[in-house]
């Protein structure tokens, strides 16, 4: 809860840090296309985030940084939604509406493809994907954001940036531990060697 824009302006000037994502989940929203309307996950995400989790653009592009910076009025939509929306017709560039706001669709995002997981990705194509910045200051206000993705560069040490970032948050917030920290590098890992040894 204590998050806020200017701690991933702060994460992003520490050293060893490759890149930082800042991230609001903006739940169901109602939203209409030329074809139709559906009540669809509206998740607020950073320039290059779609692109870190591998998620493939299709058509279009994914969010850039000018459209976090200028909180423009830009989406990535899912297939899934966009059958719903658009029916066949080719989305980018054409206007939805996030509740009674509208957006300009500029790219279309699919999911991963790992062959040898048993897992199903579907739910990244039935989420429309907008700066998350346009989240924290028509939603949650006051500056904050819901989470902060930090990613270490390849040759850094992992815990000691870990470590180093979890401190210069906690003396942002005067001392407070108004936040959470997960190491998502050993839940990925945990997770493949689950796989690993389903598949023997």
């Amino acid at each position: 809860p204590g998050l806020r824009l200017s701690d991933v302006a702060a994460l992003r000037s520490m050293p060893g840090v490759e890149a930082v994502h800042g991230r609001v989940f903006g739940g169901e929203r109602l939203v209409a296309g030329p074809k139709d309307q559906r009540n669809v996950r509206v998740d607020g995400v950073d320039a290059g985030f779609l692109e870190l989790r591998n998620l493939r653009i299709t058509a279009g592009r994914g969010l850039a940084p000018v459209d976090v910076m200028h909180v423009s009025r830009v989406a990535v939509v899912g297939e899934e939604v966009v059958k719903d929306l658009f029916g066949t017709e080719n989305p980018v560039g054409r206007t939805i509406r996030i509740g009674a706001t509208p957006f300009r669709v500029v790219g279309v995002v699919a999911p991963m493809e790992i062959g040898f997981i048993p897992a199903d990705f579907s739910f990244i194509v039935r989420r429309i994907y907008v700066p998350y910045t346009y989240l924290t200051r028509y939603q949650l206000g006051e500056g904050r954001v819901q989470s902060i993705m930090v990613t270490a560069r390849r040759d850094a040490d992992f815990a000691k940036v870990m470590q180093a970032g979890t401190t210069l948050i906690r003396q942002r917030h005067g001392g407070v531990q108004d936040f959470d920290v997960e190491n998502e590098a050993a839940d990925v890992l945990d997770d493949f060697a689950m796989a690993d040894g389903i598949l023997g």
